[in-house]
């Protein structure tokens, strides 16, 4: 039997065979991963909640919203921009799909989601398998599916605990792809214009899925492009593109034109022209200085970009030049992958997160170069037929050699710990009904769901201007200042705050310091650990000098260390460097002097060391009881002045600003803020040196 396009009867049922057995490979990893999961609960579960990628827990609270009948669409939903609420629009389709499988698991939508994800995680295998059936070369689609499941760049995106679009998004290209491949000018009217249909259809679907109108137009350029590639004439061409638009739903035009423009000027330009550390900037009041940073939205080295599919990096390398040559002799059979391609490509220069849309191609490429190699031995055989089942079941055994530079065995962490999420979940006993809690814009969608809290941004296009002025709170060492800003975050809408301090900034800032800073309602600030590991850019963006279009990073920079001899303590820094921190000497190494030091136990400030070493560093020294390690942290004086360093590292609050309401150290550590009066003083209160 030979496997190969026309195939059909037994034939055809042995390459559907090969295709079930890829989808087996690609799904055998992710079913070992969450029986782990299950088998350990404890270490990834707090109750129901999962920990999950950040961007699921607005998933699950919407799907909750939507069993519980709460979902309104037009309506405000109150938990997101406060403190005027965001409209409701249509529920997401995921969201929707997570409410419909917590009917089989008792109500629990975050079970559901890991039940969705486990399900859908590889469903691409299918359409590209059967893509690479259709266009001649089966081997290239099985291969290529199963290195990309694996890929480090695909596997950490759609791990089982991580309940996204991503792996249905992968499943929505690659069938369209199929689907594009399908329709020839030899096939009967009806077949055409039904594929055409079909492709149309899934289009639409794919779309609302994403609910990313920019790929439409791109989709429906594309599959002109294919038309127009096989060779239909004008007038059938014509007529099989107006029934794919009608399909396609023709309504998503305007939006896909205004998405892709959003996406050049907010994403593309900014990573293409620098990263934010650069001289040339966005000012903090710009979206441009967020996106810059959201660390998936840039761009790898190319060396890393390629290991992210397939170590060595020359491997893929390989594939992507088999794959390239492939297309362009065979560049009507290509035609489909046109706009995986693009995508492939804007993971090499611009968002790393699109780097799961490269991997396949890799892939498919090293199945092109397979095959070729498979059909050249056996040219002139009596097999010769039989090439590519030959070469279909090779790619089994070059899938195995090539595993082990992949994630196969790999067990991705969740972003969100058992520990923090059992931490936000006691801290919510300590929020009266109606609370507004601040925190990093990245984990908004947590705090809503888990602490059930508002929020002033969350990770859907956050307000720079809102983000800035909260950050250049936490950063400043005045706690005055911070509670003025939440103050008057509070009493202001969106609109009116970003209007004033966009016109005149300075004035504004003068006018919101010179306000009351009452509070009507209840607004607190969270501290967890991403609040240290986030601090350079909180520091960049809240200390920004707008005079001279600058600012300087500052870092709090981790040490990991052993117990100290005769006060000196032998520790690593984040690159695995041995420093040793002398405290008799006030010296870090030998060339950083220090201008003060803390010994904190269990919390409390235990002992403080003052250095007379001018242009020093403080060090902060945390003992746990217990615990055998060391953790310390070298920062400049005035990251050490901080209200984030002074409220989350060391928990000493300034009792007339700001009231701690919970505290698991390091874990969660959550403030009340307090509303102040016409008469409090306007000089700076420094907190007490020694206690905590």
């Amino acid at each position: 039997m030979t496997v190969s396009a026309t195939t059909r009867g037994p034939a055809l049922l042995l390459f559907l065979l090969f295709v079930a057995a890829a989808a087996a490979v690609a799904y055998a990893p992710r079913f070992a991963h969450y029986r782990g999961w299950e088998a350990a609960r404890a270490d990834h579960f707090a109750g129901e909640v999962v920990g999950s990628g950040t961007d699921s827990y607005y998933w699950f609270r919407v799907a909750r919203e939507l069993r519980d009948g709460t979902w309104e669409p037009e309506s405000l939903d109150p938990l997101r921009d406060y403190p005027d609420g965001r409209r409701r629009e249509s529920a997401p389709w995921i969201a929707r799909v997570i409410a419909g499988i917590a009917g089989w698991t008792d109500g629990d939508v975050y079970r559901a989601g890991l039940w969705f994800t486990l399900a859908t995680v590889c469903l691409f295998v299918f359409p590209m398998s059967l893509f690479g059936w259709r266009v001649g070369w089966p081997a290239a689609g099985l291969l290529g599916a199963m290195i990309s499941s694996a890929s480090a760049a695909y596997f950490t995106r759609a791990s089982i605990h991580r309940v996204d679009t991503d792996g249905m998004n992968l499943f929505g290209l690659w069938w369209i792809a199929f689907l594009f491949a399908l329709p020839r000018q030899k096939m009967r009217a009806w077949h055409q214009l039904a594929l055409s249909a079909l492709a149309g259809v899934s289009v639409a679907l794919f779309v609302g899925w994403y609910d990313q109108a920019g790929f439409w137009l791109v989709l429906v350029a594309s599959f002109l492009i294919c038309l127009i590639a096989n060779g239909f004439a004008a007038r059938r061409a014509l007529t099989l593109f107006a029934i794919f638009l009608v399909c396609a739903n023709p309504l998503y035009l305007v939006a896909s034109i205004g998405a892709i423009a959003e996406y050049v000027t907010d994403y593309l330009v900014p990573s293409l022209v620098g990263g934010a550390a650069d001289a040339g900037s966005p000012s903090p009041l710009e979206y441009s200085s967020i996106s810059s940073r959201i660390e998936e939205m840039n761009p790898f080295p190319l060396g890393r970009s390629l290991s992210r599919i397939l170590e060595p990096a020359w491997l893929p390398a390989i594939g992507l030049l088999a794959f390239g040559s492939w297309a362009a002799r065979e560049w009507r059979r290509a035609a489909p992958l046109a706009p995986l391609t693009a995508l492939g490509l804007l993971g090499l220069l611009s968002a790393k997160r699109f780097i799961m849309y490269l991997a396949p191609l890799a892939g498919f490429g090293i199945g092109v170069a397979l095959t070729y190699c498979v059909r050249w031995a056996m040219n002139r055989t009596k097999f010769a037929s039989h090439a590519d089942t030959l070469a279909c079941t090779l790619a089994f055994a070059v899938f195995a050699l090539l595993a082990p530079g992949t994630f196969y065995d790999h067990r991705p962490a969740a972003s969100n710990s058992a520990t923090l999420l059992s931490g936000l979940q006691r801290a919510r006993s300590q929020l009266p009904a109606g609370s507004v809690v601040w925190h990093s814009w990245g984990a908004g969608y947590l705090v809503e769901d888990v602490l059930g809290a508002a929020t002033f941004n969350d990770g859907e296009r956050p307000n720079p201007v809102i983000d800035h002025l909260l950050v250049k709170g936490l950063t400043s060492d005045d706690p005055r200042e911070l509670q003025r800003i939440v103050a008057h975050l509070m009493s202001h809408s969106r609109t009116e705050v970003t209007e004033s301090f966009r016109s005149d900034y300075e004035t504004a800032y003068a006018e919101m310091l010179a306000g009351t800073g009452e509070i009507s309602g209840d607004a607190f600030v969270l501290f967890t650990a991403r609040s240290l590991v986030e601090f350079s850019s909180y520091y960049f963006r809240g200390q920004w000098d707008f005079r001279t279009g600058s600012a300087n990073p500052e870092k709090i920079h981790k040490l990991s260390c052993g117990r100290p001899k005769a006060k000196r303590f032998r520790c690593r820094d984040a690159n695995g460097q041995e420093v040793e921190l002398n405290l008799s000497k006030g010296m870090v190494g030998q060339t950083a002097p220090l201008e003060k030091a803390l010994i904190i136990r269990d919390g409390a400030v235990a002992k403080s060391f003052d250095y007379p070493h001018q242009s020093g560093h403080v060090l902060e020294i945390f003992f746990t009881s217990g615990s055998p390690s060391v953790a310390a942290f070298l920062m400049n004086p005035n990251v050490y002045r901080s209200n984030l360093n002074q409220l989350y590292m060391l928990g000493r609050v300034d009792e007339r600003y700001f009231e701690k309401v919970f505290d698991d150290r390091f874990v969660v550590r959550l403030y009340r803020v307090k509303g102040a009066s016409p008469d409090d003083p306007e000089s700076r209160a420094a907190p007490p040196e020694d206690s905590s």
